[in-house]
């Protein structure tokens, strides 16, 4: 069975196309991109794991629980301030794969029209955070009795948000990449600056590096990508140096409605579940951040591979719907939900039996956590799972609106929930929260969305 399967996927591993010009030969060329992918993806996310776990062994030790929890909580703020590109990255992916199919001059021009728009955005986020830098209640984000550990962290914000505007600006061009169906391009490149950073961040742990130096190696790999890939755009001619307005005119509808959607998405979902740790840290404290912080990353070891197995997929049904090819995206999603589920669970439960070894290694048997906290963990991890599954197939699909209101509802019912049970329960009331709410708001109506098949039309 193993063979077999190899033997399906060695006719994908080629540099060489397949020809385009036959329906076969599409889903072929589809599936090579998307394997592809994978690979430079698990290449990529494998060393940013790498990257963060080899940051807990050497810096936990002399950064302490409070200052590692500090760089954790302001690294989880990336994730929260996502929505700031306003949807425009994830619209970039659907936009140019939609452009493919009307020609070179129309790709060109969505292209070069995305990424100023883009780019207009970074700025104005980076003019925003800094203009607000002074009215920021840093003492309530981050609970904490030192006050040299909050000036500190004041300091460290300053060049977080250079870096987290850069971070929006390459992360939608690695988003038009995956339109182009070449995102094992960016992932390739990705996999090598994580290298490099992996080197310089146990260079800086050695001298006892502070929290400035640390958030930017760990960010720095993507940030220095879009660079890099906006060269090779311009080598490629995809970038036009004239009539770039006209292209920004020509595209600016289109571009920021379909990511007015993904913004709104964004903020749901970021809200919802993506702010745990400043919830954690709040109602907690910093210190309760690290075993919170620490379980994720070591959770990730199984949502990672499966975010790896997924993300390919999203340009992939993008492609399938612009030409049409329901039959396609109908097989894809059907076998990706399925892996993801039955592989997740066994993950998960994996992790689950050796994340308290494991956990103790890495930290140095300074952090231990609860039993009951470790499954919930697993528990919450397999919904993400699977959840990422669906996620690329309704965001190739083009159904963001169905994802805004349910979000919505789960952000509007959930949130308030979760405060009381961290407050009342710790993190495991935390945990519990989410997960319930998840069930009931998110993954009950999908499954009846399916069955009514709502959201398996083009």
């Amino acid at each position: 069975m193993a063979l077999q399967l190899l033997r399906k996927i060695s006719i994908y591993l080629r540099f060489k196309p397949f020809d385009t010009s036959t329906a076969e030969g599409l889903d072929r060329e589809r599936n090579r991109v998307a394997i592809l992918s994978m690979i430079a993806n698990a290449g990529s996310k494998g060393a940013a794991m790498m990257l963060v776990m080899a940051g807990i062994a050497w810096t936990l030790p002399y950064l302490g629980q409070e200052r590692f929890g500090a760089w954790m909580a302001i690294l989880s703020i990336s994730t929260i301030l996502s929505f700031l590109d306003f949807g425009v990255g994830n619209a970039l992916t659907n936009h140019v794969a939609k452009s493919i199919p009307l020609g070179r001059e129309r790709v060109r021009s969505a292209i070069t029209g995305g990424v100023l728009i883009v780019a207009a955005t970074s700025i104005l986020v980076f003019c925003f955070l800094s203009l607000i830098h002074p009215v920021i209640p840093w003492s309530v984000l981050f609970k904490t009795e030192s006050e040299e550990l909050l000036r500190e962290i004041e300091s460290a914000s300053r060049w977080f948000y250079l870096l987290f505007s850069v971070l929006l600006f390459s992360n939608a061009v690695i988003k038009v990449y995956a339109g182009l169906q070449r995102a094992h391009i960016a992932n390739t490149l990705q996999m090598g600056l994580y290298t490099i950073a992996i080197v310089a961040l146990y260079i800086a742990s050695n001298h006892d590096a502070g929290i400035s130096l640390l958030l930017a190696l760990t960010l720095s790999p993507v940030c220095i990508t879009g660079f890099f890939l906006c060269a090779f755009l311009s080598l490629d001619g995809y970038l036009n140096s004239q009539g770039m307005w006209k292209a920004v005119r020509d595209n600016a509808a289109a571009v920021l409605s379909v990511g007015g959607l993904f913004f709104a998405l964004q903020i749901a979902v970021i809200i919802g579940w993506g702010g745990d740790s400043m919830i954690v840290s709040a109602t907690l404290g910093l210190a309760a951040v690290a075993p919170f912080a620490i379980a994720q990353r070591v959770f990730q070891f199984v949502s990672q591979p499966f975010a790896i197995l997924n993300a390919p997929f999203w340009p992939a049904y993008a492609d399938a719907r612009a030409k049409g090819n329901i039959q396609y995206i109908n097989q894809l999603f059907r076998r990706s939900f399925f892996v993801s589920l039955t592989g997740g669970a066994a993950g998960v439960v994996f992790l689950a039996l050796a994340g308290p070894t494991l956990i103790g290694l890495l930290s140095d048997q300074k952090i231990s956590l609860d039993p009951v906290f470790i499954w919930l963990f697993a528990l919450w991890v397999l919904f993400e799972i699977t959840g990422n599954s669906l996620g690329m197939y309704l965001n190739g699909m083009g159904k963001v609106k169905i994802q805004v209101l349910l979000a919505a509802i789960f952000v509007v019912a959930v949130v308030p929930l979760k405060l009381f049970a961290t407050e009342r329960f710790g993190i495991n009331g935390l945990l519990f929260a989410n997960i319930a709410g998840y069930f009931l708001i998110l993954m009950l109506p999908y499954f009846v969305l399916f069955k009514a098949g709502k959201l398996s039309n083009l």
